[in-house]
């Protein structure tokens, strides 16, 4: 009689146990679900910021094109304008050239 009730004390104590595993298994499945969601989340955040960077490079890259385009125009006009003072400078001394002859 001894060991039937050690045995229904123990099956008794694993049913215990059972339900206790189980509630465990529940919690640490919807632990998992919500760590799941949160990377999810994460991910596409990092997605959205990476597509966002993407952009803010693409669009620095067109401005400092625009902006070595005008560096170049300014160059090129600057070149123009050094040729015209050149110009003017070579007829301004061939005028006081003539008027020191005359």
């Amino acid at each position: 009689m001894k060991s039937f009730f050690f045995l229904r004390q123990e099956l008794n104590n694993l049913r215990a146990a059972n339900g206790t595993l189980v509630k465990e298994k529940i919690a640490s499945k919807a632990v998992a679900k919500e760590a799941e969601a949160r990377d999810a989340a994460a991910l596409k955040e990092a997605e959205v910021r990476a597509v966002a960077v993407v952009k803010e490079l693409a669009d620095a890259n067109a401005d400092r094109s625009k902006l070595n385009k005008t560096v170049e125009e300014f160059h090129e006009e600057l070149k123009t304008r050094e040729s015209i003072l050149r110009d003017v400078t070579s007829r301004a001394t061939e005028v006081k050239a003539r008027a020191r002859q005359a």
